[in-house]
């Protein structure tokens, strides 16, 4: 009864850990291991429930064979999500690299004139202008940290006449997104077409906090800018 339970609860685990990580595929060459494993444990388990006499070899390496058996599924599966999960941060990490390459000059002047409108909507009107760095990565520093003053002042937005810096900001946003959506990697395209959804439709509480987070997106690249 109670190797049934273990078998019960361990089938559920396994079973619960596949359906949470669904989106890593198991080589076919695991699913062999596992299945195989569970076969051998069970065999041994049915040797183990039916001895007749009291063996030092059943009572002592049975167990262990066993336990070691039903280790080698967990083992292959968390073995699968580390890899898979390695992987995928360094995919992350190259496909925002590559993007940086190619546009990551275009992305720091359309996010310095996100923080402008952001700026004014707030009611600060004091505009960076890009010219006044002599490096990427002084105007990147610069913006973020004004950025995040702005956002302590939030609870002042101005809401006032701006529809002309609305309308730059926005056909700004648009021609990016034409541009390089095809270029960007999901996670950014993602952010960069809510933030125009959330501009456009007035949603002025959460732009600042949106426009600072995809400011930052390339901040640790502009080093050697």
């Amino acid at each position: 009864m109670i190797f049934c339970l273990m078998y019960l609860a361990l089938g559920y685990l396994v079973i619960f850990l596949v359906r949470k990580f669904q989106h890593i595929s198991i080589p076919k060459e695991y699913k062999w291991i596992i299945a195989f494993s569970f076969f051998i444990s069970i065999v041994f388990t049915e040797v183990y429930i039916g001895r007749t006499s009291c063996s030092l070899w059943l009572d002592s390496v049975l167990p262990n064979l066993i336990v070691d058996f039903l280790l080698i599924p967990f083992t292959a599966i968390f073995i699968t999500i580390f890899v898979s999960q390695t992987q995928k941060k360094v995919e992350e990490k190259r496909a925002r690299e590559e993007a940086f390459q190619t546009i990551g000059v275009q992305h720091l002047e359309l996010t310095v004139k996100l923080a402008n409108w952001y700026s004014a909507l707030v009611g600060v009107f004091e505009e960076i202008n890009s010219e006044d760095y002599h490096s990427k990565k002084l105007l990147q520093e610069h913006t973020s940290y004004k950025l995040n003053e702005l956002l302590i002042e939030e609870s002042d937005l101005h809401t006032g006449d701006l529809s002309d810096l609305k309308e730059e900001t926005m056909k700004a946003l648009s021609e990016y997104i034409i541009k390089y959506i095809s270029l960007l990697p999901k996670d950014l395209a993602s952010m960069v077409v809510e933030l125009e959804g959330i501009i456009r439709t007035d949603r002025y509480k959460v732009q600042g906090e949106k426009i600072l987070e995809i400011h930052n997106y390339f901040k640790e690249y502009y080093i050697s800018y």
